[in-house]
C-alpha cells in the first residue's frame, strides 16, 4: 500500500523522492506537538504503542477515551503540515 501511495504522491503532489507516506506521520506528530498536546495523546494518535511512551504509568488503565483524543485532534492545524 505504501508503494502505491508513494506513486500517487509522485504523480499528484511532488516528484521529490524524499517525500513519502511516512513523511506525513512525522509532519502530523510535529503539528500535534505544536498544539502542546501531551505526549501520551500524541503517541496514541500517531499510532505508537503505549510502551513507546517511556512511562510505566502510561500502561495502566484503559488509556485515553475517544472523546479526549478528539479534543486534542481537533486542535491540530493540518494546513500547517510541511
Amino acid at each position: 500500500m505504501s508503494k502505491r501511495l508513494n506513486e500517487l504522491i509522485r504523480k499528484k503532489i511532488t516528484e521529490d523522492k524524499r517525500i513519502v507516506v511516512h513523511s506525513l506521520r512525522h509532519s502530523f506528530i510535529d503539528a500535534c506537538r505544536a498544539t502542546g498536546m501531551p505526549d501520551s495523546i500524541r503517541y496514541r494518535l500517531g499510532g505508537h504503542s503505549d510502551k513507546e511512551a517511556n512511562a510505566v504509568a502510561e500502561n495502566y488503565g484503559k488509556g485515553h477515551s475517544i472523546r479526549e483524543l478528539y479534543k486534542w485532534l481537533k486542535k491540530v492545524d493540518l494546513l500547517a503540515l510541511k
